[in-house]
Order: structure tokens, then C-alpha cells, then sequence
């Protein structure tokens, strides 16, 4: 409980000075810059509590299946040539970039095509150790990409975004108060959730446990079959289908959602430790990072665009469809941005899937 404390301390520092620095995403990547700037630095902090992964991805996947209905099912004939794309791209990026560092690189061929994976690192883990691969360099290239886009890809997007023209909600359910300060904002919870713990609403306590039971059972479900981020698939499915069904499901608010926010940083911050800084930032693997950073992001972007002129979706979500990390983080920021997370999640799961399955194939064809 009391290491729980600490990170939670921890993370609201973070979330009030990118808050008041006003920084895209404060509650998440204020959280993530503090507890894994410590961690860098090398002071060792408690791990994110085991419920918290679980949990998030739950709650993300309540407040998707929340939001889709009859008119979001018809959309699902949309994003068929959309994931085709992605994960034509990422297939082609798995060997195209992996035979460029196999070349230019001291990686071994094997190194080179894991590292190349955008996605799957445990899968991509395993595989390394049955083939004799380089693991440690592994796991920090996957490691490199996943910083570097969860770090720079809100930036960034609040960048193209500007530039296009387009806005973005940076604070679901809260309208014009925006710009409501942190204190303010936590102020808020406390009050519902004393209002509430005083004089309950029994028809929203009935709603909730409802919503989390028919969650809870579908993530569990899909987590027993291997899918993954299965917690949050299923039960943004699970949710969907009783949505659609008729049932009243209760997503989170917008004021707790960035406390969502929060423990998605906390967790995220478990895989930065001062071993992978040191690791990116050495000689022996810099050239390695500098190609995989070039190639990965710089195609990303053209695909991200290309997709937003073929199918005319807006930008922003093209550009989190297609970030080449993150299966949660970019679904979390499409929620936050108010655009379409259940078209984001999806291209996602079908780029991971893909790899999932023809990495492993093929590496069974080669040895």
C-alpha cells in the first residue's frame, strides 16, 4: 500500500507541473517524465502494482465498447483496406528494415529481424531465445521505439494538428472548462466521490458493477487465448455487444479518466530502468537506433497520410493508427483526443496480430 502511495505522490507531481507548464497529455507523460526519470537516474522505486495493467486496460476498453453502436458497427467496412495497409507495412517493415541493419550493421540476421518487430515483444523475446539472438539488444530497440513514441508522438501530433487546422479535445467530458487547474480537477473527484460515498446513487452503483462484470469477463476470456492487450479487447468487445444490446453500461468521466491517465504512466514507467538509457545511448547499438528511427517513424508518417488522404479520415487519428508503438497509449490518446479509438484499437490488434503470426512462421521456415 505504501509503495502504492509513493508512485501515486509521485505521479501527481508530474501530472502538476505539465499541467501547469501546459504540456500535451500532463497526467500521462508528466507521470511517465518523473517516476521514469527516477528510474533512469537510477533510484529504485517501487513497480507499478500488480491490479493496475488489468485494471487500465478494463476501463479503456468499458469506455470504447461504451461508444459504439449501430451507426460505429456499420463503420467496421471502413477500416478493411485501412488494416490491410498497416499491416502490409508492417510486415514489410519487419524484413525490409531488418535486412538493412543485417547489412550495415554488426546485428546478427536473426537480432536484426526481432528487433525490427513493431510489436510482440515477449513473442519476439521468446523467439530470441530459442535462436541464440542477441536478447539484450532486443529489448532495447523495442524499448527505443516505445520511449521515443509515446514521448514525442503527443507533441507531435498536437504539432501536425495545429498546422492542419484541426482541434483537439485535450479534455473529454469537460466541455469549456478545459482549463480547469489540477487542484481543481482533483477537487472535483474527491467531492463526487464523497457525494457519493454519503448519499449513493444506487442506480449508478448497479451500472457500474454491471459494466465491470461484463468487462472484466471479456478481458479475462481474451487474455486465457493469448490475444493481445486482451484485457482491454475484451472488454471493449464484451462492452460493445451489451451496448448495443440494449444494456447501459457506465463509462469513466472525463475527470477520472485523466487518473487513468495516470496509472497507464505509472505502468508504462516499470520498463525504464538505468540500464536501457545506458543501452540507447551507447556506441555499439547507436547506429542500429539511428536507421530504426529514420525507417520506422519517417514510414509511419507516410502511411499515416496516406490514409488520411485515401479515406479522407482526419489526421490525428491516422497519425495513432499508425505509430509504430504503444497499443494502449494510442488508443488511450485517441479517447483523450475525442476521435476514434475503436478504429485506432482495431488497426493496432490487426498490426500486432500479423506480426504475431508471421514472425514466429517464418522463423520456423529459416531454421
Amino acid at each position: 500500500m505504501t509503495d502504492t502511495v509513493v508512485l501515486l505522490m509521485l505521479a501527481t507531481v508530474g501530472w502538476a507541473v505539465f499541467n501547469v507548464a501546459k504540456l500535451p497529455v500532463p497526467s500521462f507523460l508528466g507521470t511517465l517524465t518523473v517516476i521514469g526519470g527516477l528510474r533512469a537516474a537510477g533510484i529504485n522505486l517501487p513497480y507499478a502494482p500488480a491490479f493496475i495493467a488489468p485494471l487500465a486496460q478494463t476501463l479503456l476498453g468499458i469506455y470504447m465498447g461504451a461508444k459504439i453502436n449501430s451507426d460505429t458497427i456499420k463503420d467496421l467496412k471502413n477500416i478493411v483496406v485501412p488494416a490491410a495497409i498497416i499491416a502490409a507495412w508492417s510486415i514489410a517493415t519487419v524484413f525490409v528494415l531488418g535486412l538493412t541493419l543485417y547489412k550495415f550493421t554488426s546485428l546478427d540476421l536473426y537480432t536484426a529481424i526481432l528487433s525490427s518487430s513493431m510489436g510482440g515483444l515477449p513473442e519476439m523475446t521468446i523467439i530470441a531465445m530459442d535462436t541464440n539472438s542477441d536478447l539484450g539488444t532486443i529489448i532495447v530497440m523495442h524499448m527505443f521505439k516505445i520511449i521515443v513514441t509515446i514521448t514525442f508522438f503527443p507533441i507531435f501530433i498536437n504539432y501536425c494538428a495545429e498546422k492542419n487546422g484541426e482541434e483537439l479535445n485535450k479534455d473529454i467530458g469537460e466541455g469549456e472548462e478545459q482549463e480547469l487547474s489540477l487542484f481543481k480537477k482533483v477537487t472535483e473527484v474527491v467531492m463526487s466521490f464523497c457525494k457519493n460515498f454519503f448519499l449513493p446513487n444506487y442506480n449508478l452503483i448497479i451500472r457500474f458493477l454491471v459494466s465491470i462484470s461484463i468487462a472484466g469477463l471479456g478481458g479475462y476470456i481474451l487474455t486465457y487465448f493469448g490475444v493481445p492487450a486482451g484485457f482491454m479487447v475484451g472488454a471493449m468487445i464484451f462492452t460493445a455487444i451489451a451496448s448495443v444490446s440494449g444494456v447501459k453500461v457506465l463509462a469513466p468521466s472525463g475527470s477520472a479518466f485523466n487518473f487513468l491517465l495516470m496509472g497507464v504512466g505509472i505502468m508504462v514507467s516499470d520498463n525504464i530502468t538505468e540500464e536501457t538509457v545506458e543501452s540507447i545511448t551507447s556506441g555499439e547499438i547507436l547506429l542500429p537506433l539511428v536507421i530504426t528511427a529514420i525507417f520506422v517513424f519517417g514510414t509511419s508518417y507516410l502511411i499515416a497520410l496516406t490514409i488520411h488522404r485515401l479515406f479522407k479520415w482526419d489526421l490525428t487519428t491516422c497519425l495513432l493508427a499508425a505509430a509504430p508503438g504503444g497499443f494502449t497509449i494510442m488508443t488511450t490518446l485517441a479517447i483523450k483526443y475525442d476521435k476514434s479509438p475503436f478504429r485506432v484499437s482495431m488497426l493496432h490488434l490487426c498490426r500486432i496480430m500479423i506480426i504475431k503470426l508471421v514472425v514466429p512462421f517464418t522463423f520456423m521456415a529459416l531454421l
